[in-house]
């Protein structure tokens, strides 16, 4: 080998997790009560894949809360103005260049970071940003996000009206 990654374990209640141990959380029970991108992001941002984490019940719902965020962008925009579409312009180019950077480097969490940075940074002005460059953004953030949660992003590239599969852009 010329590189060897070790994944870190997960814990819950202190100890790592375990079917002997009782103290499982199932992928099923979460794709069931959230859906798997939920999952996914969530475990994705706890830390960086080398590191041991403690799994957290609230966690996983501030990541469902962030997704539900996300989607509501797709589903109820209406533009009124345009006063800080150079900001959101400017934004979304910094995110892809910080979320590749990231990525390159297994620092999964700081992506999404940067994401949930940028995804926040839209929500408060979407108001203020005009339909041409909403959507430009939504359409470049899309396959950003679609390695951390390919189900989501997909169902908001068809929605957004693409063609395709973002996964492919």
């Amino acid at each position: 080998f010329t590189r060897l990654f070790n994944q870190g374990m997960l814990h819950k209640g202190g100890f790592v997790m375990s079917k002997s141990r009782g103290n499982v959380v199932t992928q099923d029970d979460i794709e069931e009560k959230y859906g798997i991108d939920t999952a996914r992001l969530f475990l994705l941002f706890l830390a960086s894949p080398d590191k041991e984490v403690e799994w957290s019940d609230g966690g996983i719902e501030g990541s469902f809360r962030f997704l539900n965020k996300l989607y509501s962008l797709v589903e109820n925009y209406e533009p009124e103005n345009s006063l800080k579409d150079r900001i959101i312009v400017s934004k979304i180019n910094k995110t892809i260049k910080d979320v590749t950077n990231y990525i390159e480097n297994f620092q999964y969490n700081l992506a999404l970071i940067s994401i949930m940075d940028f995804v926040n940074h839209l929500y408060k002005y979407k108001t203020n940003i005009g339909k041409k460059v909403f959507d430009e953004s939504l359409n470049k953030l899309l396959p950003v996000i679609s390695p951390f949660t390919p189900h989501l992003a997909e169902e908001m590239w068809e929605k957004l009206g693409n063609k395709g599969f973002v996964s492919l852009e």
